[in-house]
């Protein structure tokens, strides 16, 4: 037996999945590890949903807006996690809290 889902089910198991995945990761790398391959997922299901014509213009435009501010959360987080590895200092919690709440925008 097939079951059918659609892409809204989607949304919300990844949602329900950042979620999860973020709340029991205790490590700052596993946690940052976890949200990139959350996106990543997201992204491919999007892409498949988009070029098989099941996401409407509006949604594409709003898609790409919250896609944008979370590369460019994840990149600032990136920075951030850079120089802690280098320095063993440094605050990196608010930018890899501001790359999750983007990440949810997007998801």
């Amino acid at each position: 037996m097939k079951i059918e889902t659609s892409k809204h089910d989607r949304i919300v198991f990844f949602a329900v999945l950042l979620t999860a995945t973020l709340v029991s990761c205790q490590g700052l790398y596993t946690g940052t590890v976890t949200l990139t391959q959350v996106v990543d997922s997201a992204t491919r299901e999007y892409a498949h949903a988009y070029n098989s014509g099941l996401v409407p213009a509006e949604t594409a435009s709003k898609v790409a807006v919250a896609y944008e501010a979370y590369r460019k959360a994840a990149g600032v987080a990136r920075d951030a996690l850079v120089a802690y590895k280098q320095t063993g200092a440094g605050d990196t919690s608010n930018a890899v809290q501001t790359a999750k709440q983007a990440a949810s925008q997007f998801i």
